[in-house]
């Protein structure tokens, strides 16, 4: 079976289904096919501009069937491209001839340690790995966050019952967004916050829909978090009293080693300063907030090639 297209877009997240939304207005007559390896996608709606540069919006997740006739999509899994033929194939053997491709695959957690799979260290990029994370927090009392972006801010701050110790490799907090001022500012209102927190006890609310999958497709990723992920997660740990507690913050730091502890109580973590000394802590668990690796979980005929920041290079 073979299917042609002008524009091929791969991934139903918000990237590939705006992709090629945007297509459909600037390329009217252009046929586009959506290649997604789920039945349910995920789009933009109520676009509110607030400033110049700056809009709000909400995420909306539907099946594919309920989309507009805009562009063709089709359910099934990247497995090969061949670039010098302008040809892919798919899991299900589909070869799909193409004169532009567009890969918005997202991407994996990139962990620390190298490893994919440890269960010392978590990724934190979509709903089943925040229920992972929930199932650890339950026996935690003490947590290491590794990472100095949202995910990771986001953390530091939301985590409850627990103690929570924050390596960073900047002079200050949150660094990818804001200067030392407004980190200093955050910090001390986050403090003067976490006096009484009145924030509800909830489970996951995020649309979760029930789709029926290919034998062969058993590893579907659960939905990307959105910026309001924390509100609705009970982020508790294991310790007594019911609060909030501020992070320690290790500035300048990165882990040198993690060692096993006995008995499956957790891990040692040696951390090295940028003065060159070390310190050591224990912690439950790490969570590794260092940014995504882009899922590349498919061949090509040219080998991919990747930019310093870890994005693939268009050609």
């Amino acid at each position: 079976m073979s299917r042609e297209c002008e524009f091929l877009v791969v991934g139903g997240g918000i990237a590939g289904v705006s992709c090629a939304e945007s297509l459909a207005i600037c390329r009217p007559n252009a046929s586009i096919l959506l290649l997604t390896e789920s039945s349910i996608v995920k789009s933009v709606t109520n676009l509110v501009p607030v400033a110049r540069y700056l809009h709000k919006f909400d995420v909306r997740e539907q099946y594919v069937t309920e989309m507009g006739a805009s562009f063709e999509t089709l359910v099934d899994r990247l497995d090969h491209i061949n670039s010098s033929e302008h040809c892919t194939r798919t899991k299900a053997g589909v070869e799909i001839k193409y004169r532009y491709l567009c890969l918005c695959t997202g991407g994996t957690p990139k962990l620390f340690s190298g490893k994919c799979v440890d269960p010392l260290v978590i990724g934190i990029r979509d709903t089943d790995s925040v229920q992972l994370l929930q199932r650890k927090l339950a026996t935690a009392k003490d947590v290491l966050i590794l990472g100095n972006g949202g995910i990771a801010s986001e953390l530091a701050y939301e985590l409850k019952d627990v103690n929570v110790h924050w390596v960073v490799k900047d002079s200050h907090i949150s660094a990818t967004f804001v200067d030392p001022g407004a980190a200093e500012f955050f910090h001390i209102a986050m403090n003067e916050c976490n006096a009484e927190d009145s924030s509800p006890v909830a489970a996951i609310k995020r649309m979760r829909y029930s789709e029926v999958l290919p034998k062969e497709q058993t590893n579907n990723h659960g939905a990307a978090l959105g910026p309001d992920w924390q509100r609705t997660v009970d982020l508790s740990g294991a310790r007594e009293g019911g609060e909030k507690r501020l992070p320690k913050i290790y500035y300048k730091s990165r882990i040198n080693s993690v060692q096993d502890l006995a008995d499956d109580a957790g891990a040692l973590v040696k951390l090295e300063h940028e003065d060159g000394s070390f310190e050591q802590l224990t912690c439950d668990f790490i969570v590794s907030a260092t940014g995504v690796w882009p899922n590349t979980d498919y061949t090509c005929d040219s080998p991919l090639q990747f930019s310093d920041d870890g994005g693939i290079i268009g050609g």
